[in-house]
């Protein structure tokens, strides 16, 4: 508990220096009282502004003392569901009953999520909508973000809504009293809240669990803000590892140091080693196991001076082709400036989709031999090998060739595989990693 005298350094809503200055006990004066204390522990000044009532001093600065310590638990929060979690454990831990935690964002065109203390709910506290849900009739539409409302204990627009139904109210979950924080809302009406709900041992809010509340609101707000922002970036970034570990032709980002920081699914099938992005501490080591295989896959090779470099599979001497450029980041983006410096695009000619068959087949109408024909073709076979290997004639060959070139809108050989091997033939069908989530 802070001593009397003790300034609150950034404490919410007040200015440095503001909070019991002065003789122990004299009152802490504020020209106008912050809206999160409760007017219930102010008295007017004579001379203008507010009077903190000398019995409600430490409560307070208890007040605040618990809102730093909130405050801790929500900085970790914004992108993390469990970290959430863990913050409203910590906020029903303050409140002064027995107190059920509810962070909702469902919406109207989409899923959303719940996320909950105090009850068992979903995996791991956390419940995935799988339909969008419709909004609790609770008259809040009009709130901005950041306001803190009172439940009623008669609320029917929880008490009949499908998840208090389905999930709380068998719990011990009392509809109300209660008390809510709007956290995000559209034009029409709030999308995001947290809802504190009396568990079984019963709760009714007193003042000073609100002005906990109302003190904490704004950073609520903001924590939501920065979390949204995360999400989407990380989802970004989700859909992009997502398309590389589509691609046939294999992708490497290496770090300053020369490190494998990423491997696509191709470049990592070439290497021997997982996919993915490497963490930031086992880059800290001098060598990992990716970068490794990397110099053993490489041996002496090294790009020219182009970036291009042409060189043999070191297991079965098939040719590989690389082509190696540096990437640039704006000057903010510290991190990604250490850890992806340069790109390494590795192609392999004898790999094709799982499908390739069909990716010709849909895409010029080829029958099942005359697609066999032009991949062999097109993966460094001659037309006498394509012939042997497909157990046909050279003048069998030649004719099926003539068919394909008319059905592609090609004349020579050459510009049929330059057709094929910059098509979307070199994209993993789907079916091989449906089940596969990007690394």
């Amino acid at each position: 508990m802070a001593p009397a005298g003790a300034h609150a350094r950034g404490a919410p809503g007040l200015q440095r220096g503001t909070l019991i200055q002065g003789v122990k006990r004299t009152p802490a004066r504020f020209r106008a009282a912050p809206a999160w204390l409760p007017r219930s522990r102010l008295a007017r000044a004579p001379a203008g502004g507010y009077l903190v009532s000398l019995f409600w001093r430490d409560g307070l600065a208890e007040l605040l003392e618990q809102a730093f310590g909130l405050l801790t638990h929500l900085l970790a929060a914004p992108g993390d569901d469990q970290a959430w979690r863990r913050f409203l454990a910590a906020l029903c831990g303050e409140l002064s009953g027995e107190v059920c935690g509810f962070l909702g964002c469902p919406a109207r065109d989409r899923p959303g999520t719940i996320i909950a203390h105090g009850v068992e709910i979903g995996r791991s506290g956390i419940l995935e909508l799988g339909v969008p849900e419709p909004p609790l009739r609770l008259g809040i539409d009009s709130l901005e973000a950041g306001s803190v409302f009172s439940i009623p204990a008669d609320a029917e627009g929880i008490a009949r809504h499908t998840i208090f139904r389905n999930f709380l109210a068998a719990q011990g979950v009392r509809p109300g009293p209660g008390l809510g924080v709007v956290l995000e809302r559209n034009a029409e009406n709030p999308t995001c809240a947290i809802l504190l709900l009396p568990g079984k041992g019963g709760w009714r809010p007193s003042v000073d669990d609100r002005a906990l509340l109302e003190c904490i609101a704004p950073h609520l707000v903001q924590a939501r803000r920065l979390h949204a922002d995360l999400s989407q970036r990380s989802g970004n970034a989700e859909a992009l590892l997502a398309v590389f570990n589509r691609l046939l032709l294999g992708v490497i980002l290496l770090d300053k140091a020369g490190r494998v920081s990423y491997a696509n699914r191709s470049a990592a099938q070439l290497l021997g080693q997982p996919p993915g992005l490497a963490h930031a501490s086992g880059l800290a080591k001098t060598t990992d196991p990716r970068t490794n295989a990397l110099r053993r896959f490489m041996g002496t090779e090294r790009p020219t001076s182009s970036g291009a470099l042409a060189f043999p599979h070191p297991e079965d001497d098939r040719p590989l082709q690389m082509f190696a450029t540096p990437l640039s980041w704006p000057r903010a983006a510290s991190e990604a400036r250490e850890r992806f410096v340069r790109a390494l695009f590795i192609g392999d000619p004898s790999r094709t989709s799982g499908q390739p068959t069909d990716v010709l087949r849909g895409l010029y109408g080829l029958t099942q031999s005359e697609s066999r024909l032009a991949i062999l073709l097109a993966t460094d076979h001659s037309l006498a090998e394509t012939a042997e290997h497909l157990g046909i004639t050279i003048s069998t060959a030649r004719s099926v060739l003539k068919t394909v070139f008319a059905k592609t809108g090609t004349n020579r050989q050459a510009s049929l595989v330059r057709l094929l091997v910059t098509g979307p033939w070199q994209v993993r069908a789907a079916s091989r990693d449906a089940s596969s989530s990007p690394s």
